[in-house]
């Protein structure tokens, strides 16, 4: 077995290291080679949205993942968090376009695709001379891919949160006839990408409406169970499962977990297992409680609404809190059906065998928890209600 830690939570997973998420490779690939279409990459925070970018540009990949395909499509990839502030078109494109500049100086292509791509240079990237060069591009049988990591951080740009930028991105791909497909990631779902840039198109269709959306949810169990296999034998299948319970399929939170408790168990300060995972629990949520508390704050009161109500049916017992009508409960959930959709989505519920909600992963409940114990402190609690071991984790998380 080896000693060093092998779970990674920090920097984006290297494309050798990505696991999961195979139905969603499959269908974003579909669309790069099929027909050059574009996509909204979506999801949780850190769920491997840069990682799945990486992934499916690494160049030690590109034939196995694209086949015969392979020599035409050209990935150039913009990190949009790293734009200036008062980047025009121009600049936005120089940066977007620096691959391909590198594609064209070191490669035997056509005259023509050059000279279109100078041309744009002198013309400072307008939307005009845009178009010539993508359909240069068409002519000679190549695919731009384009990555834009992070795009929804342009509806909060001082300039190119614009009219002429957004459209002029838009008609490029949507009129490329397959030379331009964009990759784009983000937190904002498309239906609100479209809805924070009506207003630059009020009588038009939405911006975004050539889009697909992909959103990256909760990994696999398979998956999840080759993932914490890199512990070889380190781990017990108490210790999995209890991972599994505090961190759901959350990739991000399944590696740091995995990494904490590998780090418990190589420091060897603590020989009980109930002890190590009570330990890992509360380093866990030190280092991500603000994260939950920025997707809670990012939900509408309906979706934060429902999401407590099916946390205190399993908070209920730990808690000691008295007076959960959970017949109510239940009855009340399901008014919210596109909510409930979108929260399993998203990773952040599931259903049991039974068909009943649950949070997923284990450790909102922590976070939860410390928001209604406020409301429930000085109640009579009722001692004679013992914790079930189906929520027995629970007691990792202080609750």
């Amino acid at each position: 077995m080896s000693h060093y830690n092998p779970f990674r939570y920090g920097n984006p997973v290297p494309p050798e290291h990505f696991k999961g998420h195979k139905s969603e490779l499959r269908r974003i690939i579909g669309r790069i080679v099929n027909a050059g279409e574009s996509t909204l990459i979506t999801g949780p925070f850190r769920c491997g949205k840069t990682s799945l970018l990486q992934y499916v540009s690494d160049s030690n990949l590109k034939s196995t993942l694209y086949g015969e395909k392979a020599h035409q499509l050209i990935f150039s990839y913009l990190e949009v968090a790293t734009l200036g502030s008062e980047f025009d078109q121009a600049q936005f494109w120089s940066r977007a376009l620096e691959t391909f500049q590198d594609y064209i100086n070191t490669g035997d292509i056509a005259p023509s695709l050059s000279e279109a791509y100078q041309v744009c240079q002198q013309e400072q990237f307008g939307n005009y001379v845009l178009e010539k060069l993508i359909a240069e591009i068409k002519k000679v049988n190549l695919r731009l891919v384009l990555l834009l990591d992070g795009f929804d951080g342009l509806l909060h740009h001082k300039v190119l949160n614009s009219t002429e930028f957004f459209g002029g991105l838009r008609q490029l791909a949507s009129l490329s006839k397959g030379a331009l497909a964009l990759l784009i990631t983000g937190n904002t779902p498309l239906v609100q990408l479209n809805q924070q840039t009506q207003h630059f198109n009020r009588t038009g269709s939405p911006y975004f409406n050539f889009m697909d959306e992909v959103i990256l949810g909760p990994l696999a169990e398979g998956d999840i169970d080759e993932l914490l296999r890199l512990a070889d034998d380190r781990f017990t299948e108490d210790d999995r499962c209890f991972i599994k319970n505090i961190a759901g399929g959350h990739p991000y939170l399944l590696q740091l977990t995995a990494s904490i408790l590998w780090d418990i168990y190589e420091d060897g300060e603590d020989d009980d297992a109930m002890e190590r995972q009570q330990n890992a629990g509360r380093v866990l949520y030190d280092q991500v409680k603000e994260k939950l508390n920025k997707t809670w704050e990012s939900w509408d009161e309906n979706m934060q609404k429902i999401f407590v109500s099916i946390a205190l049916v399993a908070l209920e017992k730990p808690l000691k809190i008295r007076h959960i009508d959970i017949k109510s409960i239940n009855q009340e959930i399901n008014r919210y059906k596109m909510e409930l959709h979108e929260l399993k989505q998203y990773g952040f519920l599931k259903t049991d065998e039974m068909g009943n909600w649950q949070v997923y992963p284990g450790i909102f409940l922590r976070f939860i928890g410390d928001k209604v114990k406020p409301k429930y402190r000085g109640k009579q609690p009722d001692e004679n209600i013992p914790k079930p071991s189906k929520f027995s984790f629970l007691r990792k998380l202080g609750l």
